[in-house]
């Protein structure tokens, strides 16, 4: 499969630098085959039993509104790196220079937003561009984290400003089929963010949940997407511990919210069946080392664009 990561981390042994935290990994078959294995020979105690995995469905709102209320904005980073990994957001990272040319608004949409750790940091760079107008649009599935969004100061001080920059967010539940976007992104967005999402949502509803994220864009607009890859050091920990997994590659965490992993072609259906087509699709694998601990942690993500055709109409 293609790998999607940078060259230039330094190779484990001797000559490795210290400063690099991670180096770049790629999985062999046979690799891929052990893993399998163990997540096989695990299953059974590892399986929940199915009036369990229902109420875990059924409660899925209130563990995540449990999470954020818990952890607030201190759980995850900011994701400073997007630009570096998305091109379509160098629009927004990279100030523009002073032009007497109009320019017309870009629309930013971000479905399962959280707390903005990836969309506030746009915000507070688009502020400080000049000769585009923006438009951000965050969602999430848990009100809390839209609550907590709302009152982050970088949200506060986007909202005030009259200089071409716009804010808002509002609750969305990507899962249902009669829930279609908010009107504020129906059809209308440049560059719609799915980023570590999809993958808190039951496999039986992805479908509906891709679907759905796809009206967001306007014909010719762009998904950019990453999440979680199979056989990631969270799901072989998950895997190899009791009453864990809900489904097939699909997990509950400790706090009640739970977690899908992905391959490349579930990925590549989902939208793909959604209309979308492909631009990029492929894994970032990466080891982490401990070396107090002497100890490897192997990550694995998916990360992928997508195009909406222009001769899709709007709908």
């Amino acid at each position: 499969p293609y790998r999607i990561d940078s060259p230039t981390a330094a190779v484990i042994g001797k000559e490795e630098t210290s400063f690099q935290p991670w180096v770049a990994d790629e999985w062999t078959t046979a690799e891929k085959k052990d893993a399998e294995a163990i997540l096989q020979e695990n299953k059974e105690q590892c399986a929940v039993s199915s009036e369990q995995a229902i109420l875990y469905e059924q409660n899925a709102s209130r563990h995540w509104d449990s999470f954020y209320s818990v952890n607030r904005n201190k759980f995850f980073k900011d994701r400073h790196y997007l630009n570096k990994v998305f091109p379509e957001l160098n629009r927004v990272m990279l100030p523009m220079p002073d032009i007497d040319v109009v320019q017309s608004l870009f629309v930013v949409a971000e479905v399962g937003c959280g707390v903005g750790n990836a969309i506030l940091p746009l915000v507070e760079t688009a502020a400080a561009s000049r000769g585009q107008p923006f438009h951000f649009v965050a969602t999430d599935f848990s009100p809390v984290a839209i609550e907590l969004l709302q009152n982050d100061d970088r949200y506060r001080n986007a909202t005030k400003m009259n200089h071409g920059l716009s804010v808002e967010s509002t609750v969305w539940d990507i899962t249902r089929d009669d829930s279609p976007p908010p009107s504020c992104i129906q059809g209308v967005a440049d560059v719609t963010l799915v980023l570590f999402c999809l993958s808190a949502t039951n496999p039986e509803r992805m479908k509906q949940a891709a679907q759905n994220i796809s009206k967001t864009l306007k014909g010719g607009g762009t998904l950019l997407f990453r999440d979680y890859g199979r056989y990631d050091a969270a799901q072989m920990k998950l895997g190899n511990s009791r009453k864990k997994q809900v489904g097939e590659n699909f997990y509950v965490k400790h706090d009640g919210t739970r977690c899908y992993y992905f391959e490349e072609d579930d990925v590549k259906k989902l939208f793909g069946d959604a209309g979308l087509e492909t631009i990029e699709l492929g894994y970032v694998q990466r080891k982490y080392i401990n070396r107090r601990e002497t100890s490897v942690r192997r990550r694995v993500w998916v990360q992928a664009r997508f195009r909406k055709p222009l001769e899709i109409e709007k709908p």
